[in-house]
């Protein structure tokens, strides 16, 4: 609360800070390659800040770096410190997709749950402020798809991102498109 005896630049100061602070720390300084324009969200974010942005809701303060050369992203780690919202296929997804953005490696789904004691399928387990627009691929059912294959950025339809959040694509007709791929 600002007290009432603050002057009003104080006051827009504190409230600027104040709001700064619920968004600080959910970045990353990875780097997408512009071939993967069609993995970005509708504001024209990455995978990579989405997916620090996403996991920022159950851990605070998330920082996604960039990958070095012949490296990938682990999954959770045993026990108390993997959360709900890295066992969520969408995080893997937008992970994997930032690895892949990077020209580095990803792992498979199954190698990045392995720790996870409750696994959320193609749902993100939080309430996801209206602030974050996750793309409609991020969503896709890995098991109905290869995500471990290089083709991986091939596969998805550019549109799948560019698509608005109201007008979203049946998860069917994304399943069959992945078919004929």
């Amino acid at each position: 609360m600002i007290p009432p005896t603050m002057t009003w630049p104080v006051k827009v100061l504190s409230i600027a800070l104040a709001l700064s602070a619920s968004t600080r720390g959910q970045t990353t300084n990875a780097t997408c390659a512009t071939s993967f324009t069609w993995a970005e969200n509708t504001a024209q974010q990455s995978p990579c800040l989405v997916t620090a942005l996403l996991e920022s809701l159950c851990e605070p303060g998330v920082q996604l770096p960039a990958l070095p050369p012949s490296n990938h992203y682990t999954g959770p780690s045993f026990g108390l410190e993997s959360s709900t919202c890295e066992c969520s296929t969408v995080t893997y997804m937008l992970i994997s997709a930032c690895g892949a953005c990077q020209n580095r490696e990803w792992i498979s789904w199954q190698e990045w749950s392995e720790n996870c004691p409750t696994i959320e399928l193609s749902v993100f387990p939080v309430q996801i402020p209206t602030s974050i627009n996750v793309p409609l691929w991020a969503y896709m059912n890995i098991s109905s798809i290869n995500v471990s294959s290089p083709r991986l950025p091939y596969n998805l339809h550019p549109a799948l991102s560019l698509r608005p959040r109201h007008h979203p694509w049946p998860i069917q007709a994304l399943h069959h498109h992945l078919a004929k791929t």
